[in-house]
């Protein structure tokens, strides 16, 4: 639905790399609050969308020790949404 509202992937992919960011997860219905949101801006692009929308993403706020990596965000998306989201990316791409 939100290619039929007039998104391009990669304003899709902005929506996701903010919600990761804001909540330190893969949160879908924050993700669609952020497309309309937008949608209701007229801003459908990513040129647009920076230039008009003028919200930055902030640091996830609650981290903790992974053990491997050094901190992660409390809550990030599981291997299995990080998988999600990249086929749903693919079959918007089509590839």
């Amino acid at each position: 639905s939100w290619l039929s509202m007039g998104f391009s992937v990669d304003a899709i992919e902005l929506a996701y790399d903010r919600t990761v960011i804001n909540t330190g997860k893969l949160a879908w219905n924050y993700m669609n609050s952020i497309l309309k949101n937008w949608h209701e801006k007229g801003l459908h692009g990513v040129s647009e969308i920076e230039k008009n929308d003028g919200k930055k993403p902030e640091a996830p706020k609650a981290m903790k020790d992974d053990g491997k990596k050094g901190n992660i965000p409390q809550g990030s998306p599981t291997g299995a949404d990080l998988l999600r989201m990249q086929k749903l990316l693919e079959n918007i791409k089509g590839e």
